[in-house]
C-alpha cells in the first residue's frame, strides 16, 4: 500500500464469492504490517452474479471486526454489487468512485480462469483508469504449473489454461504487466 496512512483503501473482489482472498489478505496485513491499514477507511467490494457468497463474506468480516477478531479496531465494511464480469462498465463507474483511494482488485479462481478474452481485456480497461492499483488473479496454465498475475497468490486449476508468456503479453496490450 503504497500511499499515506489515511487515504481508504479499497479492495474489489471480482467474481469474488467468499471474497476469501481479500479476507485473507486484510487478516496478513494485520498481522504483519498493521501501520499499512490502521486509520484507514477499508471499503471491500465483493463483485459477484450470485448474493450468497457474498452474504457469507460480510458475516465473516463482521466477525472478524467484533472484540478478539483478526480485525478488530479496523474500519471496515462489505459491499456487494450483483456484477457480470461481461457487462464491465459497472467496474469502470466502481474504479471510477475510488479513485482517492488505494485499489486493490483480485479474482481468485474467476476472471482469468472462466472469462472469455473479451471479457478479461474489458475488465482490464474498466481497472486501469485508477491512479494506485493493483490486480491479483490467478490463472492456469498450460503444463499443469499454477500461476497468478502478480505472482502473489496461489492458484487453483481452472477451466482455461494459458501460456504465461501469451498471457503476460495480451495484459500488457491493456495497460498491465505481468
Amino acid at each position: 500500500i503504497s500511499r499515506g496512512s489515511g487515504i481508504p483503501l479499497a479492495l474489489v473482489n471480482v467474481a469474488g464469492g467468499a471474497a476469501a482472498d481479500s479476507l485473507n489478505a486484510l487478516i496478513i496485513l494485520a498481522r504483519a504490517r498493521p501501520e499499512l491499514i490502521a486509520n484507514r477507511t477499508i471499503r471491500l467490494h465483493v463483485l459477484d452474479r450470485h448474493a450468497r457468497g457474498p452474504a457469507f463474506a460480510a458475516a465473516a468480516l463482521e466477525a472478524l471486526l467484533a472484540d478478539g477478531g483478526a480485525l478488530h479496531g479496523l474500519d471496515a465494511e462489505l459491499e456487494y454489487a450483483d456484477y457480470d464480469w461481461n457487462e464491465a462498465e459497472g467496474l469502470k463507474r466502481l474504479v471510477a468512485s475510488e479513485r482517492d483511494s488505494v485499489l486493490a482488485l483480485s479474482s481468485e479462481g474467476g476472471l482469468f480462469e472462466y472469462a472469455d478474452d473479451g471479457a478479461i481485456a474489458a475488465n482490464l480497461e474498466a481497472a486501469k483508469c485508477a491512479n494506485d492499483a493493483f490486480f491479483v488473479g490467478s490463472l492456469s496454465r498450460s503444463g499443469g504449473a499454477s500461476i497468478s498475475l502478480n505472482a502473489a497468490t496461489s492458484a487453483t486449476l481452472g477451466h482455461r489454461l494459458h501460456e504465461a508468456a501469451a498471457f503476460a503479453d495480451f495484459i500488457s496490450r491493456h495497460g498491465w504487466r505481468y
